[in-house]
């Protein structure tokens, strides 16, 4: 799957160009604090007087943030029944997003070790390391954000040959969050290779991985409709994914 993508796309697109994209909308998970509720607490409590109580509550509440951003975007992706059911916890949430390129495997590595290292060994956390553990949570919520914000607005888009003159389709991928599937459609020489994966309660994790790894193409798919990424990042992205099988 992932060499016939990369190869569809490394020999068609300077012939291929963006014909239509759109979004999705979904609800948002009905939490009664929110990640955001949770870094104004330690906000608040790295603006008092510092001592110790206020460092390891700092610490607590920008765990309960991090914990909050990764449950609210499984939610919205119809997953949390699934990590639940299989009993899967941080490091496999952090697997999933890591997997699907929303956030960058060295700055979840970075934010975990801080996480590990201050809330395992029962110390009192140092000043300078709250405050860095603050700017990493801190980040990794906007970027959850982006993420929201990027479905909403090009997770559907669809590509089409340039020579053709009736449009026709060479691309597309879409995401349905009401039954959790991701569809990415590659039509070459005129035979379609259909790329698809919908999850249950009753899927493997192996299907979940192929599940990231088709939402990290759709969004790569929508940031090159965008022109956000350029054809020769989006070539090495789709690229190393194969290296990193191999």
């Amino acid at each position: 799957m992932k060499s016939e993508i990369f190869q569809f796309f490394n020999k068609y697109i300077d012939a291929i160009d963006p014909c239509d994209g759109g979004g999705i909308e979904f609800n948002f998970p009905t939490f009664e604090q929110t990640p955001r509720d949770f870094l104004g607490y330690a906000k608040n409590d790295l603006d008092g007087t510092i001592d110790s109580h206020r460092l390891v509550n700092a610490t607590g509440n920008l765990k309960r943030a991090m914990d909050c951003e990764l449950d609210y975007l499984l939610s919205i992706l119809g997953l949390s029944r699934f990590y639940r059911e299989k009993r899967l916890g941080i490091d496999k949430k952090l697997g999933f997003f890591k997997k699907s390129g929303i956030f960058s495997a060295n700055s979840l590595d970075r934010l975990n070790k801080f996480r590990n290292r201050l809330e395992h060994h029962y110390e009192i956390p140092k000043l300078e390391d709250v405050h860095v553990y603050y700017d990493l949570v801190t980040a990794f919520i906007s970027l959850g954000d982006k993420f929201l914000y990027k479905i909403r607005s090009i997770s559907d888009v669809s590509f089409y040959y340039k020579c053709s003159s009736n449009f026709e389709i060479a691309a597309s991928t879409y995401i349905d969050l009401q039954i959790s599937k991701i569809e990415v459609l590659l039509v070459g020489n005129g035979l379609p290779l259909s790329f698809s994966e919908q999850l249950t309660t009753s899927s493997s994790v192996d299907e979940l991985n192929i599940f990231a790894y088709l939402l990290k193409v759709n969004q790569l798919m929508g940031d090159f409709y965008y022109t956000l990424i350029s054809k020769e990042e989006f070539l090495s992205i789709l690229e190393n994914e194969i290296k990193q099988t191999n």
